[in-house]
């Protein structure tokens, strides 16, 4: 994976470009690292340690989407 300055660094003029690329990338290191994921699905029952897991990563997803937001929109 990428470090959070590396991302910051290659960030494209497109700002879905960056966001495909990290889908992608994501998507491959799942299907490497853990391609049990599309079919166990923890993350749905309910107090889960991988439901507080995926809480948590959607949360970081959407502060890094609102971060990228705020960087465009004073046009850096």
């Amino acid at each position: 994976m990428n470090s959070e300055r590396e991302e910051r660094a290659a960030t494209p003029a497109d700002p879905l470009e960056g966001i495909d690329r990290r889908i992608a990338g994501l998507t491959a290191w799942l299907s490497e690292n853990a391609p049990f994921c599309d079919i166990d699905q923890n993350h749905l029952d309910g107090s889960s340690v991988e439901q507080a897991y995926w809480h948590y990563g959607y949360l970081i997803a959407l502060r890094d989407v609102r971060a990228l937001i705020a960087r465009l929109a004073k046009g850096s």
